[in-house]
């Protein structure tokens, strides 16, 4: 039931294009900083697993939205 209702899938899809984005401007930064300071030893794993959950989220969730919206018409 909650799954049919357009705003759940605009709520997730808003949601996972935030985590994208910031993971993506951390990701940006981090080489930066990496480049500039000249680090070797530098753990980005954390920054990986939020982009790619943007990643996996948008793609989840933007076809069921508008999919959604689709069957609201």
């Amino acid at each position: 039931m909650l799954a049919k209702t357009k705003y759940y899938w605009l709520t997730a899809l808003g949601v996972s294009l935030t985590a994208l984005v910031c993971g993506g401007v951390a990701l940006f930064n981090t080489g930066v900083m990496i480049d500039e300071n000249n680090v070797q030893n530098i753990v980005t794993t954390p920054l990986w697993v939020i982009f790619g959950l943007g990643i996996v989220g948008t793609v989840i969730s933007l076809p069921a939205w508008l999919a959604t919206r689709r069957n609201n018409r």
